[in-house]
């Protein structure tokens, strides 16, 4: 839930993008690329910048590679703290 309340709404069902700038999409997307074509881990290092009443945010995550029963890596686990 601390989630939503840092977006200030639901992010269920919604890309993992959303919850980057737009800027940072582009980095993303090489990111899960690589993820899924490695397969590798991504451990990656978020910074929000302050804002007009909000101060400057860190976090991390962490998105793992999951096989399915063919061997392909279709699927991925993550964790934002």
């Amino acid at each position: 839930r601390h989630i939503v309340d840092l977006m200030g709404m639901e992010v269920r069902g919604m890309p993992l993008c959303s919850v980057l700038n737009a800027g940072s999409r582009g980095r993303l997307s090489d990111v899960l690329e690589t993820v899924f074509r490695g397969p590798q881990l991504a451990d990656l290092t978020l910074i929000s910048p302050a804002g007009y009443g909000r101060p400057q945010l860190h976090g991390r995550m962490l998105i793992l590679p999951l096989k399915s029963d063919l061997g392909d890596v279709s699927r991925a686990l993550g964790c934002l703290v």
